[in-house]
């Protein structure tokens, strides 16, 4: 058999390059396929200012997706991705999804499927840094006990812990490790963290210095069998917990929580002990579990919330309205792990006052970050206490010594007059390496999931591609030996082959490539006699050659 190559339509522009928008109407689409909907999301800074987008939810069975946009807002990939093609039946609680960084440049994913055959319900997966799955096309059972609540995160030397709340025989806590492959190293449920009848639940996890993990959890033991209380265990890397038999108690009637890693195998935990309302403390826990300090009043509301900073610090963050000497806005707070307080901290003052504005907050869709040596928060505002419309998404940053870098008010990056139009939720911000971010969130209204830049200035709109980033960049050829294409940029490469009538024979290539140029064979083995079509696409870039099959 011989392969009569016929180059055409090498250059057609099949998709344009995407561009960050420049105007507070215009929004960067990057889920809208009324296909799949898209009723939650989770996102990941990676390197080079890549922005990992996970997505649930939709109108057929096991939608599960994800992308990655490149620096400039474009998807490298021609079509979002799921991470475990092979899975055909159920479809994901789309609130359960999670995505944290896989210690090795990747995307750890979790979610929780559930309970239908197979039994299991709780779900993980690596994502390379180009977007390839590592724990194959079916994903990784973590748990076959029914569950209600779980937690996981990556740990030191290559290790993946994940904590399982369970329905079975009254609420229990169990903790599962996965190794680098994937596969569970005790059992298919894990080792027991707490069972003993007193409503264990709620577990969190959080990785210690040298590949162990300290799990957090509540449950109503005497005497707090009302409203309970948080206890938490330190487990080594073999699965031997460390702390006393039970565990240690941390904190009692905590109506939110959130827990970091202090650097020394210890942790940190943020909470409103007693369960106030308006009132939250910082505490700071050893390697053994005995509390260090505490900073009583270091917060407000139960929907604030803490990031890692530099090393040695944290940074809160949280919604205020009007009252006594506090104005109505957002609020934040920088502290040592040393339990040293950075911004204003007083009876008559709480917090630095990040957005000054008299219009009003929208408590529940606010989210901060860190990129050094920056702090950031983006938050919805509405145009008065009595209408809910129009909303703002704003945008505020400050450095480390608190001086706000976007005036009184913020950045207004985002506007939207009615319910039709959009309602913001989930708002993610992702600090980009120059000093300006990226804001991703979730449309309620439509289900879909938009992006808009930040420059460092304050002004609406990404970093320009070079030229060479542009369409008809990439060259391709075919040779009796193989299709050849050279790359100016690196890029994820696709290369498909499709018959005459449009149907996909089979994929010749997929996955990441470095600059330069490639040969790669033509597997003709299973091909009749005809007309294809090789479809080389790299990002944003196609490229499509004819080719004449001769038997």
């Amino acid at each position: 058999m011989r392969w009569l190559l016929i180059l055409l339509c090498c250059s057609l522009p099949l998709s344009s390059h995407a561009e960050w928008p420049t105007t507070i109407r215009e929004n960067l689409p990057i889920a809208v396929d009324p296909e799949h909907s898209a009723i939650a999301q989770k996102t990941l800074l990676l390197d080079d200012d890549r922005i990992f987008v996970f997505w649930g939810g939709g109108t057929t069975q096991a939608t599960l997706l994800y992308t990655i946009l490149d620096r400039y807002g474009e998807p490298i990939f021609a079509e979002p991705r799921s991470p475990w093609p092979a899975i055909l039946y159920g479809e994901p609680t789309g609130s359960t999804l999670r995505a944290a960084s896989d210690s090795c440049g990747g995307v750890l994913l979790n979610w929780m499927k559930p309970a239908e055959p197979p039994n299991t319900t709780i779900w993980a997966q690596r994502v390379d840094a180009s977007g390839n799955i590592l724990w194959g096309d079916s994903a990784k059972a973590v748990s076959t006990i029914n569950s209600s609540h779980y937690s996981g995160c990556a740990a030191a030397m290559g290790n993946y812990y994940f904590a399982v709340g369970t329905t079975e025989d009254g609420h229990d806590v169990y903790l599962q490790k996965l190794d680098s492959e994937g596969n569970a190293c005790w059992g298919d449920s894990g080792i027991v963290v707490a069972n003993a009848s007193y409503n264990e639940k709620s577990p969190h996890v959080i990785p210690d210095n040298e590949g162990g993990i300290i799990v957090t959890w509540t449950d109503v033991r005497p005497p707090y069998t009302t409203y309970g209380a948080l206890y938490a265990q330190r487990f080594d890397i073999n699965g031997q917990p460390l702390w006393a038999p039970g565990g240690v108690f941390l904190v009692d009637e905590p109506g939110f929580r959130q827990e970091l890693p202090d650097g020394n195998n210890g942790i940190l935990v943020h909470t409103n002990p007693g369960g106030s309302f308006n009132t939250n403390s910082l505490f700071r826990f050893d390697d053994s579990g005995h509390i260090l300090w505490e900073l009583e009043n270091i917060s407000k509301r139960t929907n604030a919330k803490m990031v890692a900073g530099e090393p040695g610090f944290v940074y809160l963050g949280w919604p205020w309205e009007q009252s006594g000497n506090f104005r109505n806005g957002y609020y934040a707070q920088r502290v040592g792990i040393d339990g040293t307080v950075y911004w204003p901290w007083c009876d008559r003052i709480n917090g630095l006052l990040l957005v000054d504005n008299s219009r009003n907050q929208n408590d529940d869709y606010f989210n901060i970050a860190f990129r050094y040596p920056y702090f950031y928060s983006l938050s919805v505002m509405v145009e008065s206490q009595t209408t809910a419309y129009p909303q703002y998404l704003v945008v505020q940053s400050v450095d480390i010594a608190g001086h706000r870098r976007y005036g009184n008010q913020g950045i207004y990056v985002a506007v939207s007059h009615h319910y039709t139009e959009a309602e913001f939720r989930e708002p993610n911000i992702l600090p980009s390496d120059n000093g300006g971010a990226v804001l991703i969130w979730f449309n309620i209204s439509y289900y879909d999931i938009w992006g808009k830049s930040v420059l460092p200035d304050g002004s609406l709109g990404g970093p320009i591609p070079p030229i060479e980033h542009h369409s008809n960049q990439i060259t391709a050829s075919v040779t009796v030996s193989g299709l050849s294409f050279t790359l100016p940029t690196p890029s994820h490469v696709t290369i498909d082959l499709y018959n005459i009538l449009g149907q996909k024979v089979q994929t010749i290539s997929d996955g990441y490539r470095q600059v330069g140029s490639y040969s790669i064979r033509l597997d003709e083995g299973n091909l009749a006699s005809g007309i294809y079509l090789a479809r080389l696409q790299a990002g944003a870039e196609v490229k499509v050659v004819k080719i004449a099959v001769v038997r």
